[in-house]
């Protein structure tokens, strides 16, 4: 035989539960976290690192690029890329993360002068050797202005 309190928590937990789906139902995950793209990243799982930054880049096609911290999320993707021997799609990261997002005042990217690097890296290993020397000419003055 059910007690009429064992009824009454029934109810309360169903009550509950279903405030809770309803919770649950209307938030969304955020689009631009880096969480799962991350956590390849540290195992070294450069294609589904790769893939996870690509989802959030494609997600903000056609807004505004001034979040903060896309930049990082450029040269993430084009590591991955490099990593994977991808050339000329992390040449294109790299050139994204330093023309689009420069370091400034109200918006840090710490690795704007990194990207410029590694566009230069890309470009050498893609045998874009007239590229790779001018963007390696210009690192020493990028990063001196940094500091």
């Amino acid at each position: 035989m059910v007690s009429m309190n064992m009824v009454k928590l029934v109810k309360v937990t169903l009550c509950c539960a279903c405030c809770m789906s309803t919770v649950f139902a209307e938030l969304k995950p955020n689009p631009y976290s880096t969480k799962v793209a991350d956590a390849a990243l540290k195992i070294k799982d450069w294609s589904a690192a790769e893939a996870e930054f690509e989802r959030i880049v494609n997600s903000v096609r056609g807004t505004p690029m001034s979040i903060a911290g896309f930049g990082a999320i450029y040269f993430k993707k084009g590591w991955c890329e490099y990593k994977q021997g991808k050339w000329n799609e992390s040449m294109d990261s790299f050139e994204q993360c330093y023309k689009k997002f420069p370091s400034t005042q109200n918006n840090k990217n710490p690795f704007h002068n990194e990207s410029l690097r590694w566009w230069a890296e890309a470009a050498y290993m893609a045998k874009n050797y007239e590229m790779s020397a001018t963007l390696f000419r210009k690192y020493p003055t990028e990063r001196s202005k940094s500091k």
